[in-house]
């Protein structure tokens, strides 16, 4: 029989058929089957659907799953899809409610009556960043050793925009116009009042406030209370009321005050020399009859000295009268007024120098406070404490008259002392004390101030030493003086820690 040779695929794989045929598979290997007929036989065409079968099997198989892959493509390019539409709606509107709130700003800077300036700080801000990147800590500290870095930011701060209430509060008709000025002209104490603005975006701070004065067209001087608010990082609004009313009522208030005060003390004095004269009257007459007598028993010949000792003594017991007359009308001047309490310093001090923030300003100098938060309570008569402070403080301004006004401060500290007491010191940047003044700056009459009296440091001694304290005077290794006085504790037995480390309240918001 004459050899057939036939060829098919199995699974991919060439069939060779041969009489008998042999069957090679994928692997090389041949499967001989016999010749039964001499030609194709059933079983080898059975073999050839079954091949063929099995593999439009596989075949439909990997139809179904690429058919199964591509519709889950195509829900998740559907989900891709509402989420895009999602986002950009979401888009769409956040950019519309920014669009209005934009809207709504502009027509509050526009319209309001409360003037408002905006200032751009992002190049200061840029600066600042660079000195946190080197790991300072302390801007006011290193602002105050570094004067050229602080100019440089101050320098760095422009106006962007002003409304037009705040241009006709200054008297400007431009609003460009006074947008155009450098931000440090436009207040009295405006390089504090910057410094203070650097400070907060240095720490963060959203908001800061103080006072200060404005300086508008033609010279005219504003007070106003001010706030800035950090809006964005490189974006700060102040905004200010005006005290002009509010002031010349208030001057008015303490103009009457001060004459009221004025006319008591005449009375007071008047109703006491009264008193005094009638009291001491009858001593001194008595005195002076004593020295007649006592003179005539002294030149009697011979001199009686029995009764020119019995004279004496008579006028040294009219003397102690007199001596406890004027104690006793001194403590009813100055202990029958006091209210002796316990006293927080922090408290006081810091109400101390809100009341002399116009004289700071007008003095251009800063005054910063150190108090623990744990100081403990003094014994003293508030009024009469803080009039203690109004006078060493006032006394500093005075000093540094003559000194620039950036290196102007006065620093108060409180800190818990040995022996149950507080040390409280004021301290200036100001030229010192003489030698010479130094060992009579107590006494009574003794002053350095053109028309002073030299009254007041002698009762701030006085004062201090009647609440069981001490005030003493000296100056520093680094130059200015230095005024402590001590105070007692209001319950030692609680407070027998010695000195504490004392916590920075901050400078005065300018």
């Amino acid at each position: 029989m004459p050899n057939v040779r036939s060829h098919g695929f199995i699974l991919g794989a060439p069939l060779k058929v041969e009489g008998g045929f042999s069957i090679e598979g994928q692997d090389g290997r041949h499967s001989q089957m016999s010749d039964l007929t001499g030609a194709p036989s059933v079983l080898t065409i059975l073999m050839l659907f079954a091949a063929v079968g099995a593999a439009l099997l596989v075949s439909r198989r990997t139809l179904n799953a690429t058919r199964a892959a591509l519709r889950e493509s195509d829900q998740e390019r559907e989900s891709l899809r509402q989420c895009n539409t999602t986002l950009e709606q979401r888009l769409d509107t956040q950019a519309r409610d920014l669009a209005l709130s934009e809207a709504r700003y502009r027509r509050l800077f526009e319209v309001s009556t409360i003037s408002f300036c905006e200032q751009d700080i992002g190049d200061a801000k840029t600066l600042l960043d660079g000195l946190k990147a080197q790991g300072i800590t302390d801007f006011r500290g290193y602002v105050a050793a570094h004067p050229e870095f602080l100019e440089r930011c101050v320098n760095a701060i422009r106006t962007v925009e002003v409304n037009d209430a705040l241009a006709q509060l200054l008297g400007y008709e431009d609003r460009a116009e006074l947008a155009a000025k450098p931000p440090r002209q436009n207040a009295e104490n405006a390089l504090q009042v910057l410094t203070h603005q650097l400070e907060a975006a240095f720490n963060g701070w959203r908001n800061i406030a103080g006072s200060t004065v404005l300086i508008g067209k033609d010279g005219r001087r504003i007070p106003v209370l001010y706030r800035v608010r950090l809006v964005s990082e490189t974006v700060q609004v102040s905004s200010h009321v005006d005290l002009t009313e509010r002031e010349r009522i208030e001057a008015m208030r303490l103009a009457a005050q001060a004459e009221l005060a004025r006319s008591n003390r005449i009375a007071t004095v008047d109703a006491l020399s009264t008193s005094l004269a009638h009291e001491l009257n009858q001593p001194i007459a008595a005195i002076l009859t004593d020295a007649g007598t006592g003179v005539r028993r002294l030149q009697a010949i011979p001199p009686d000295t029995d009764a020119a000792l019995r004279v004496l003594q008579r006028m040294q017991t009219n003397g102690q009268r007199l001596a406890d007359i004027v104690r006793r009308t001194r403590d009813q001047l100055v202990k029958g007024r006091r209210e002796i309490a316990p006293l927080h310093l922090a408290k006081l001090v810091s109400e101390t120098r809100t009341l002399l923030e116009r004289d700071l300003i007008s003095h251009e100098t800063l005054m910063a406070i150190t108090c623990p938060p744990d100081l403990p309570p003094v014994v003293a008569d508030r009024v009469e404490l803080q009039q203690v402070l109004v006078n060493l403080v006032m006394n500093s301004l005075d000093a540094m008259a003559d000194t620039a006004p950036p290196a102007r401060s006065v620093m108060v500290t409180a800190q818990a002392a040995d022996g149950g007491f507080v040390r409280v010191s004021v301290a200036d940047t100001g030229p010192g004390i003489g030698d010479e003044t130094l060992s009579k700056i107590f006494k009574p009459f003794f002053t350095t101030k053109v028309g002073g009296m030299g009254m007041g440091l002698q009762i701030c001694q006085s004062a201090i030493e009647a609440l069981g304290g001490t005030l003493t005077a000296r100056n520093t290794p680094q130059g200015g003086a230095i005024f402590e006085f001590t105070l007692p504790i209001a319950d030692p037995a609680r407070h027998r820690h010695g000195n504490d480390a004392g916590t920075d309240l901050g400078p005065l918001p300018k």
